[in-house]
């Protein structure tokens, strides 16, 4: 005769119980949550840091867009709307698509995205600006940055 399997039902076959399944989730969650805080603390202080990051950038390129309008037209350029700096104790926007005719290149160039490659947040909020000595500040809390 053909032995015939028999499976036997009972309390102890292998497995989890709910009881367990429910304390592996527990752990589960509050292990996400601790993560999730850390997480929620962390991006907190990244708005101050990304401004000054942003600043730097912009700042770096008016100063090489300046640069390299010089030898073209025989002063600096600045990218804001009158194409210059302003008068002492004011500031003016930066004017993200101010551009020039490059003799050298023999085409126009834009601030945007010839020198900045990615606009900074807040871009388009008329906080970013140029003083009288060319030096880029933002008119914005870091904070909600």
């Amino acid at each position: 005769m053909i032995g015939h399997m028999v499976i036997k039902k009972g309390r102890n076959q292998g497995g989890f119980t709910l009881i367990e399944m429910l304390g592996v989730l527990a752990i589960i969650v509050i292990l996400a949550g601790l993560v999730g805080w850390g997480v929620m603390r962390a991006t907190r202080h990244v708005g101050p840091v990304a401004l000054a990051a942003d600043i730097r950038s912009v700042q770096e390129q008016v100063g090489v867009y300046s640069y390299d309008t010089n030898p073209c037209f025989g002063h600096p350029l600045y990218p804001t709307e009158s194409g210059g700096l302003p008068p002492e104790g004011q500031s003016y926007r930066i004017d993200w698509y101010a551009s020039y005719f490059d003799p050298k290149r023999g085409e126009v160039v834009s601030f945007y995205p010839d020198y900045i490659r990615n606009l900074p947040r807040h871009h388009n909020e008329g906080v970013w600006r140029i003083d009288s000595s060319g030096v880029v500040w933002v008119d914005i809390d870091p904070n909600k940055y």
